[in-house]
């Protein structure tokens, strides 16, 4: 294709006089019939391009610009995106987007075509209890090992939006005591259930709550500094806090956080850490009327 005349190819101000009177015709006519580009669609926007997920994890999506196909299943009106997930062993997974601002549904299926789905479990915004102002949703279901399941993530009604999809395995957990605190790890998160946990004789109330099914990490700070944790993501009314001591008979509390602010009920602090001090972290659930305190636990602890 040759190029375009001078006036076109110009940072500066033109004038539409200028451009009648050194452009060609064609060169004006294809500027004022081209189409405009077409946005893409998601990559994992086909059933047959599924996207992978695995359990104790958080991936990020969007359904803006996403389609549907023929035969999809009819939860949500707008466009949908795909993921798989193969069960590693037998038992219940949680798949919940419940911090999700965009208002979308979930579905969990078995089959290998859009056309022979059968539902294992879906849900339009009621699965999130305690999220407030948001349009995320939660389903649970029992897996079988080695079976792969689609989960569906639909726009309702054609609004379109990025989520977050949260994946846990329901098991007792292996941090559930003090002494078996989990490692946490600066720019990393931590993603478990805690609906299995529970509490331990001697230990402390969390965030001005009585211990009810909390999770126990550990940190060794790498430096004197300030970190923050958080627990954006988590599929519950979270308590958060940070206690220094090696047994549940002598913690010192560091920090603690029950809502991050009043339109959350997310977890949020921040503490100051001394290099090569080992730091105990509490994750449990605030138990209200509207909120069971307890299910997909999301923790990240981060430079602050």
């Amino acid at each position: 294709m040759k190029a375009l005349p001078a006036p076109l190819r110009s940072v500066g101000r033109v004038t539409l006089c200028r451009l009648l009177s050194t452009c060609s015709v064609a060169a004006l006519a294809l500027l004022l019939v081209a189409p405009p580009a077409l946005a893409a669609a998601p990559r994992n926007d086909k059933f047959a391009k599924a996207r992978e997920i695995r359990v104790g994890s958080l991936t990020v999506g969007t359904t803006v610009h996403a389609t549907r196909e023929r035969f999809e299943p009819a939860l949500g009106e707008g466009g949908s995106v795909w993921y798989r997930l193969r069960a590693p062993a037998n038992g219940d997974i949680s798949l919940n987007t419940c911090a999700t601002r965009a208002d979308i549904t979930l579905g969990a299926y078995t089959g290998s075509a859009v056309k022979s789905l059968s539902a294992v479990a879906e849900d339009d915004l009621s699965g999130c209890p305690g999220r407030g102002g948001f349009f995320g949703s939660h389903v649970r279901f029992t897996a079988q090992a080695g079976t792969t399941y689609r989960i569906g993530v639909t726009a309702y009604r054609g609004a379109g939006g990025r989520f977050q999809i949260v994946a846990t395995s329901i098991a007792t957990p292996s941090n559930d005591a003090f002494a078996a605190a989990r490692r946490l790890l600066v720019g990393k998160r931590a993603i478990q259930s805690t609906e299995l946990a529970s509490a331990e004789v001697n230990e402390p109330r969390h965030a001005g709550r009585p211990a009810a099914k909390s999770l126990w990490f550990r940190f060794r700070a790498p430096r004197t500094g300030r970190f923050r944790l958080a627990t954006e993501a988590s599929s519950f009314d979270t308590l958060l806090a940070v206690y220094r001591g090696n047994s549940l008979t002598n913690l010192q509390k560091v920090a603690a956080n029950d809502d991050a602010n009043k339109r959350t009920v997310s977890s949020r602090l921040t503490f100051r850490a001394t290099k090569g001090i080992v730091y105990r972290v509490a994750l449990d659930g605030f138990k209200s009327s509207h909120a069971g305190g307890s299910g997909d636990g999301v923790v990240t602890l981060a430079r602050a």
